[in-house]
């Protein structure tokens, strides 16, 4: 029995000089000397105030260091430290974080050593040391769930319910009004666009809330003001505080305004090579024969050609359809494509020879002008349906000519 207390009571010395041994942190000190002693070399004294800091004063790891699991010594914080690989992020008794990746050079975050961030769905928090759930998009009950910092809120977050913008039935954290998400979507920044500028690159700035598309307009520029005004240039628009490029229809031009640089025709071209500036409007369009891109609504596509699911796919080619076949658009019956919209084919009824293909006079039917000839069913000159024949008589010749080479 008397052996037993004796290992018992050693035990119980040994224990409590283990724990009074250890550095402590998080006491109470006067200054950063005093959380050296018999604390960590990486922790400082903060005061009220400051970080971490109290009345007493509070001994806490410094910038670069975090305190470890068991919170009795200060570790190198891992986040944006080199790295070799994943695991070198993610080993928490390290300094790292599980939801940490490394990035190499060319990736985002990344340079040529390694850089460890946080992965895709999580940020940095404050302090820098540790990753967090981003709240932006993700569920909430409300406002103050997404504006909660600490567990990777914004304060200018709020909590959309379903029927309300960007909310759905079990609640959306997006960015207030005044507000908008950075690019990496774990922040809320202020709006740019409309907002006061001295100068495009303040409008621009995408890290700051700007646009790549938007430009400074000053007093006396469409949309400025003696402040200066973030708006987008001329070929994109304002949508959800974002610079969007306009669609062909929706660009301003003069018809009549024929200069070949600023002119109404000229500004469509600027844009695509087959639109226009038709007359009596004040809107670029497609020429005949082209149409509206659907996704890339700037660019005008040929209509001929392209696949089809009803005669109304085929709109922006007169006389055109859709085949029941190929389910491409096609010139309907007694009409040829020509340069990519459909004219009246050699033969037909005509008014005017406008209606004819090219190179065709309209005599009540339309045929081909003097000095052309009918080719294909379009209208060229002789030197150009004679070098066809020219071609296949040599073709066919060649083999004769080996022949009496042979025998002479």
């Amino acid at each position: 029995m008397g052996y037993r207390k004796y290992v018992g009571l050693v035990t119980f010395v040994t224990l409590a000089f283990v724990h009074f041994s250890q550095a402590d942190l998080l006491k109470v000190c006067v200054d950063t000397a005093a959380c050296h002693t018999g604390g960590d070399a990486n922790s400082v004294c903060a005061k009220k105030g400051e970080t971490g800091g109290d009345d007493n004063g509070n001994c806490i790891c410094n910038g670069t260091y975090k305190a470890n699991v068991a919170g009795d010594a200060c570790i190198v914080k891992a986040l944006l430290q080199t790295c070799t690989n994943n695991a070198a992020c993610q080993n928490t008794q390290s300094g790292g974080d599980a939801h940490a990746v490394c990035a190499k050079v060319g990736e985002t975050g990344g340079d040529a050593d390694g850089n460890c961030i946080c992965n895709g769905t999580y940020k940095a928090n404050i302090a820098g040391d540790a990753c967090i759930a981003k709240a932006l998009l993700q569920t909430c009950a409300n406002n103050a769930a997404c504006q909660n910092t600490q567990s990777g809120g914004d304060a200018h977050a709020v909590c959309a319910k379903v029927g309300e913008t960007g909310g759905d039935a079990d609640g959306n954290c997006i960015c207030n009004g005044t507000y908008k998400a950075n690019i990496a979507g774990d922040a809320c920044i202020a709006k740019v666009l409309l907002q006061k500028c001295a100068n495009n690159a303040a409008c621009q700035n995408t890290q700051s809330g700007g646009d790549a598309h938007a430009v400074c307009a000053k007093e006396g520029e469409t949309g400025g003001d003696p402040d200066g005004n973030c708006i987008c240039n001329g070929t994109y628009k304002e949508k959800a505080n974002a610079c969007v490029v306009k669609a062909v229809s929706e660009l301003d031009c003069k018809p009549a305004d024929t200069d070949s640089t600023t002119g109404g025709t000229a500004v469509c071209k600027a844009v695509d090579a087959h639109a226009n500036c038709p007359a009596g409007t004040s809107k670029c369009a497609c020429n005949n024969g082209y149409k509206q891109d659907t996704t890339n609504v700037n660019t005008c596509v040929k209509v001929l050609g392209g696949t089809c699911s009803g005669s109304s796919s085929c709109t922006g080619a007169d006389n055109s359809e859709c085949s029941a076949t190929s389910s491409k658009c096609v010139c309907v019956t007694n009409y040829i494509e020509d340069s990519s919209i459909c004219k009246k084919a050699l033969g037909q009824t005509c008014t005017k020879a406008e209606e004819c293909v090219t190179n065709a006079d309209c005599a009540t039917t339309c045929k081909c002008s003097s000095g052309y000839i009918n080719t294909g069913g379009l209208c060229a000159l002789p030197s150009s349906a004679s070098s066809v024949w020219m071609t296949t008589r040599v073709v066919v010749s060649s083999p004769l000519i080996y022949v009496l080479r042979l025998i002479y």
